[in-house]
């Protein structure tokens, strides 16, 4: 996922430890870390903005520089965000969806041969991951009038915490929602957000994660995680995956 983002931003590979650096303190529990990871990544993106202004390619920040909104061109502080989003949209909760989609598999055998035997499922398996074991199980809202929720009254002002993995296995919502169904349908989870807040790369991830789970079945019988080495999640409080996923395979 790092070198799909990379290379569409047009930014060197030789940049990638740089960028997982970036992301891991951007994620992390220090506010300091966000703030100095955040503040390096801006820095890097201006230097780049500058490069590109001289030299543009076809990529996506070369095409940013020639956006137009309503006959006006995007501002720089407005192409440092989106390349921010991006980063994060495109590379880290990609990465960790692919693993967590590697684990429910893992975890679920039946579904795992369920998919091997029947690879159109690919696409409803990413889906049901989504749902099942999200990438981000919870958002942070500041509510910007006085409501109510659930005979709750919240004031304008206050912050919440909205917990996606919940929603997606409520029982008022879902038919066996504790179960990983790769064939369920519909599934109109919040695994990718909803509305305005929809997932900036949700398709490119989907993308990714299929073409991904296709090379897999067609070239492995099998694929299982090394049991006997513990999984450590990441440090995060609004991104759930593993630091690392060691993993077997039978070839065909």
């Amino acid at each position: 996922s790092m070198r799909v983002i990379a290379g569409m931003m047009g930014i060197p590979l030789t940049h990638q430890a740089d960028f997982r650096r970036w992301v891991q303190g951007i994620m992390s529990h220090s506010p300091e870390q966000v703030v100095a990871s955040l503040q390096a990544y801006e820095n890097y993106i201006r230097e780049l903005l500058s490069q590109k202004r001289q030299d543009r390619q076809a990529d996506l920040v070369s095409a940013l520089l020639d956006a137009q909104v309503e006959g006006e061109p995007l501002t720089e502080q407005e192409i440092v965000y989106f390349c921010t989003l991006l980063l994060a949209a495109g590379f880290q909760t990609t990465e960790h969806l692919i693993s967590n989609t590697l684990l429910c598999l893992d975890e679920h055998p039946s579904a795992r041969a369920q998919l091997w035997s029947d690879p159109s499922l690919v696409l409803s398996t990413i889906e049901e991951v989504a749902r099942f074991l999200p990438v981000g199980p919870r958002a942070v809202r500041t509510v910007t009038r006085d409501t109510e929720i659930g005979a709750k009254q919240i004031k304008a002002g206050y912050r919440i915490f909205a917990w996606i993995a919940s929603a997606n296995r409520d029982e008022e919502r879902w038919r066996d929602p504790e179960v990983f169904d790769i064939q369920r349908s519909p599934n109109q989870h919040l695994g990718f957000g909803s509305g305005i807040h929809f997932c900036l790369g949700a398709p490119l991830a989907r993308l990714e994660i299929e073409i991904l789970l296709q090379q897999i079945i067609e070239r492995f019988k099998d694929i299982q995680r090394i049991q006997d080495i513990p999984l450590q999640l990441v440090e995060s409080y609004n991104v759930y995956g593993v630091q690392q996923l060691p993993i077997r395979w039978q070839k065909r």
